[in-house]
């Protein structure tokens, strides 16, 4: 269960076996079945979790009622809503497994503890920040002004690892687009590659 944490955490900093030992007893292991919620919009996020088995997406539904995910979080991605789990201030995403999915939660008293205690772990999460400002910016820009077909062949082109774990509403939603155009250029896409 903790490898794939290990694994993350490893491929930023080095820790010691006994650091390890500590890291591992600040974390909670916890399962969510597909279509189970880890978070709702206006819950106070206590946790922030770290996905080894399955898949989330992370969403909001806009004034209008549309969902509209912010990205998909599969096996060694982090779920967090900062405002929330920093401030305490109710969240105003949610947080749902699109399959039976296994994550370890770390309170925020127990980050700090450990950030305390092990001083690298800072580094390990200023590039985890990094990365995902990266991943979001690029995504903003990678979606503009591009065509519904431009969207889909950079999104399964970035996501090879989700292709076939997400369905067409999946997709629609994080592309700002029907599952009925997704559909349709699905089909182009595959019948101009043949």
């Amino acid at each position: 269960m903790f490898e794939k944490l290990i694994e993350n955490i490893n491929n930023s900093i080095n820790l010691k076996k006994s650091e390890w030992s500590l890291l591992q007893e600040k974390f909670t292991v916890k399962k969510i079945l597909k279509n189970d919620f880890f978070v709702r919009e206006g819950d106070i996020f206590n946790y922030e979790a770290f996905v080894t088995k399955g898949c989330f997406q992370v969403y909001h539904i806009n004034d209008k009622g549309n969902k509209h995910v912010i990205y998909f979080a599969p096996e060694e991605y982090w779920l967090i809503d900062p405002s929330s789990f920093n401030s305490k201030k109710p969240s105003r995403i949610f947080i749902q497994a699109i399959e039976d999915s296994e994550i370890l939660t770390l309170t925020l008293e127990d980050k700090n503890e450990l950030l305390e205690k092990m001083p690298a772990l800072e580094k390990y999460y200023r590039k985890l920040l990094e990365n995902v400002y990266e991943h979001s910016h690029n995504g903003m820009i990678t979606r503009s002004g591009k065509t519904a077909k431009e969207k889909y062949i950079h999104f399964m082109e970035e996501n090879q690892h989700l292709k076939h774990r997400l369905s067409n509403v999946n997709i629609a939603n994080y592309l700002d687009l029907t599952p009925e155009i997704i559909s349709r250029v699905r089909k182009e896409f595959y019948s101009e590659k043949q």
